[in-house]
Order: C-alpha cells, then structure tokens, then sequence
C-alpha cells in the first residue's frame, strides 16, 4: 500500500469524519441555545469557550470510530 494511501486512509478521512462530528454537535448545541432563548424570551444567544470545547467531544468521537474502522476492514472475517 502507498504512503500517500495509508495517509489518506488514516488521517485524513477521520479528520475529515472528526471534522464533521464537530460541526454536528456544534449545530446541535447553537440549535438548543437558539431554542431556549426563543422559549424563555432572552433576546441574545451566546456562544461560549466550553460549547466549542464540548464540540470536540464530537470530533473526537467520529474521528476515533473512521480510525479504528480502518483496523477492522483489514481483518478477514472467518466465514
């Protein structure tokens, strides 16, 4: 296997997957904030350090699962 195909098997889909689970748990914290300002009458929503902190638990997340997905499509299951 290339170089520049085991880099982009293992670094560069995950990132792109932790990446996406970034801006998902990012567009789902910003959604609840925007909904409990709208129910509870506050005029401003604002974003602070630790919702981009806790949005890297979604990163970290789906980057680790493309990662070790990687390992187990090398492996054959016995049949």
């Amino acid at each position: 296997m290339r170089a520049v195909s085991k880099l982009n098997r293992f670094l560069l889909k995950p990132m792109q997957s932790g990446l996406l689970g970034l801006i998902l748990f990012f567009s789902l914290i910003l959604l609840m904030k925007v909904l409990s300002s709208w129910i509870y009458g506050d005029e401003r929503v604002s974003v602070e350090t630790d919702d981009f902190l806790l949005s890297l638990v979604g990163f970290v997340l789906l980057f680790f699962v493309q990662f070790l997905s990687n390992f187990n499509s090398d492996r054959q299951l016995p049949e």
